[in-house]
């Protein structure tokens, strides 16, 4: 019920579950406000770096998931390898990232266990990314890629956020109540997959219904 979700500093470690309430980032958004145009412009991969480092100097921020789409990233193997890199160099807080592909999954975390001394397991050991999972198509439907990628995340010992993200009125119930047992419901059966491949591996219910 509980699990400590490393930072690459792992004095900045902090546990997961319980009573206890941490605060962090999270997002996909495309465009960046410049605040030397003045304007919005496509994020690109300097953008997620440079959030990664302002997270890393912000006391109340416990944790950093990143927040932006480095657009100028065409290929989704160079954005999941560039954007996870660009993560962990910006921050030795605990951090997060998404993987289009499992064979990105394996790439990712071979570089993870070179940037721990390069013993292969070593972020097994002391794994200070999350993936963020987006499992399921809404309703009730999972999503091909990425449970494979989920499979890949259980076997390299990284954590998973288990995110459903369905709409209300449209992939899940108008009514709310109806919405949030379909997330649960969603959640539940990825974990229950996740138990199946590795009982115990760390997991976060990410019930994300949307209005």
């Amino acid at each position: 019920k509980s699990f400590t979700w490393h930072g690459f500093d792992d004095n900045r470690s902090i546990d997961v579950g319980g009573d206890r309430v941490h605060f962090g980032t999270a997002g996909a958004a495309v465009s960046v406000w410049d605040h030397e145009t003045r304007k919005h412009r496509p994020s690109d991969l300097r953008d997620v770096y440079d959030v990664a480092r302002l997270v890393d100097t912000l006391e109340h921020v416990h944790f950093h998931i990143r927040t932006l789409v480095a657009r100028d990233m065409v290929e989704a193997r160079d954005l999941d390898l560039n954007t996870a890199y660009a993560a962990a160099m910006g921050t030795s807080k605990p951090m997060g990232t998404s993987f289009f592909q499992p064979e990105h999954v394996v790439e990712a975390v071979d570089m993870f266990d070179q940037m721990l001394g390069g013993k292969p397991g070593s972020f097994a050991e002391r794994p200070f990314c999350v993936a963020n999972n987006t499992f399921v198509v809404p309703p009730l439907r999972y999503a091909e890629d990425a449970v494979r990628s989920m499979v890949a995340q259980v076997h390299t010992g990284m954590p998973i956020n288990l995110l459903s993200a369905g709409q209300a009125g449209a992939t899940s119930p108008a009514a709310l109540a109806g919405s949030l047992a379909q997330a649960l419901a969603e959640c539940l059966s990825a974990l229950t997959c996740v138990n199946l491949l590795k009982p115990g591996h760390p997991c976060v219910m990410g019930l994300w219904p949307f209005v």
